[in-house]
């Protein structure tokens, strides 16, 4: 018998458990058991809009759900996968707007599609039941990804949806903007913008002020040509009051990016870059240094950020370089990074830098790494003589893990995944700073635990969300879901 105990301490003993079948045979043996295992079991859904990647399809929710309705209340994280515009088959959508009606206590949802989605081709009624169902939740965040000739009008009831909005490879329909002068509810707070086309319109209409008004935090990752998705001193102008937060993110440091900010931000706290560094032995020379001090030299200056505290900088690492134990790392350019240790020596409310590596490498052994690691460090702390000095130069080292993940070559054959040209890649979950892992749509995913992918490997962020969203829907299928 199993003793009464809290339904707290129930709560921690089933969210200990990380095996869906586990979590079946605990319900099963006690009925103290049934909430909280069931809560664990279907916190986290995959509905599936695709026939080649079936996880819960929307009529096979719905007849759970109809089945045993106090399993939507547990229901809170969706990850809702559209097949992309060639597949153009409608019976995908079967049960979709009923599969939304039940579920109202999602605090976090994803919809993406693999290829290209465009938001024009969806049916009229599977767009209308997706915004009315936004207009309803209670979101705490809420991501796009990889949504073409998306309408303006769309795009403004996504940005106020949440106050936690990002935006992944999304692009308007040049024709269709729409203005909006009603306020709404929902205060922006933290915007993501990844790779996305030109949201400018939307985002910084006149008429839409208050899209920025509350706007604290911004992460936005670079397009390869080093734009921004919108054009980002404005953004940072009309967010200037509130703005605390700011990352860039920027992977093809070979080419300056062409962005800038503006030279007032009173309220920013913390400023992060990460940026890739390509190096090939023998040489081994960066030339970051430029882009780095170009963004930085703005937010350095007591007269233009007089309140920031925290510079973050996180270098992922690149090389087919070999095996070697006696490196050295040399930046071009070099005097753009001691201006910017001048300018973090003076700053007066400036904590000490902190500097994440990322290695990358592909066949270098695990003393080679360190050895890569030490000539890196030693450069930079050359280049930062005086923050050295003071102990204000946090170096650290992250190396590469076994990920969640697998890939395999006929998955990306089959996807398309294989063009040689995609030679600068997003990097998987172990090579993503913790400002930034809370933005991987699965920090909590204890039945992937057992896939595993070869360190050394590469991935492009798409290859990832594929495998993954396959493997979970495979867990799924394997679980009797």
């Amino acid at each position: 018998m199993v003793p009464e105990l809290p339904a707290e301490v129930m709560q921690l003993i089933a969210s200990q458990i990380s095996n869906r079948q586990a979590l079946k045979s605990c319900s099963l043996a006690a009925s103290v058991f049934v909430e909280p295992c069931q809560r664990k079991i279907y916190e986290h859904i995959y509905l599936s809009c695709d026939k080649e990647n079936p996880g819960f399809d929307c009529s096979t929710l719905v007849a759970l759900l109809d089945q045993s309705p106090h399993i939507s209340n547990y229901i809170v994280d969706v990850f809702l996968h559209v097949a992309d515009s060639n597949a153009m088959d409608d019976d995908i959508f079967e049960g979709f707007g009923a599969a939304l009606e039940h579920l109202n206590n999602v605090h976090t949802l994803n919809l993406i599609s693999f290829g290209t989605r465009y938001w024009n081709t969806l049916p009229v009624e599977v767009a209308g039941a997706f915004l009315s169902w936004l207009d309803r939740l209670t979101l705490r965040r809420l991501k796009l990804w990889n949504i073409e000739k998306m309408p303006g009008t769309t795009l403004l009831r996504v940005l106020t949806a949440s106050p936690w909005v990002q935006l992944d490879s999304i692009n308007l329909a040049v024709e269709s903007l729409g203005i909006n002068k009603t306020r709404p509810g929902r205060e922006l707070e933290t915007l993501d913008l990844i790779r996305c086309g030109d949201v400018g319109d939307v985002l910084l209409h006149p008429e839409h002020p208050y899209l920025v008004a509350s706007l604290r935090t911004l992460y936005i990752v670079l397009n390869r040509d080093g734009t921004a998705g919108t054009d980002l001193h404005r953004l940072c102008v009309a967010a200037a009051e509130t703005l605390e937060h700011i990352t860039l993110r920027y992977e093809i440091s070979r080419r300056p990016p062409s962005v800038s900010l503006p030279t007032w931000l009173p309220k920013l706290q913390h400023f992060a870059v990460i940026f890739g560094i390509h190096y090939d032995a023998p040489s081994n020379v960066d030339i970051s240094a430029p882009f780095i001090h170009s963004l930085v030299d703005v937010v350095l200056r007591p007269s233009r950020a007089p309140v920031l505290t925290t510079l973050s900088f996180h270098s992922i690492i690149v090389t087919r370089g070999a095996d070697q134990q006696d490196l050295k790392y040399v930046f071009e350019d070099a005097a753009c990074l001691v201006l910017v240790d001048e300018l973090v020596d003076q700053h007066p409310t400036m904590k000490p830098i902190v500097w994440l590596v990322s290695t990358q490498f592909s066949a270098v052994s695990e003393s080679g790494q360190d050895a890569h690691f030490a000539a890196f460090e030693r450069a930079i702390r050359a280049a930062f003589p005086k923050a050295s000095a003071k102990g204000m130069l946090k170096i650290r080292q992250e190396k590469p893990t076994p990920g969640i993940v697998a890939l395999t070559l006929s998955i990306r054959t089959k996807f398309g995944m294989n063009d040689p040209s995609n030679s600068v890649r997003e990097h998987p979950p172990q090579h993503r700073s913790s400002l930034e892992k809370q933005r991987w749509p699965w920090p909590n995913t204890p039945h992937l635990a057992a896939l595993r992918i070869p360190s050394q490997l590469a991935l492009d962020e798409r290859n990832v969300h594929l495998v993954l969203l396959k493997a979970q829907s495979e867990a799924f299928e394997a679980a009797g879901t």
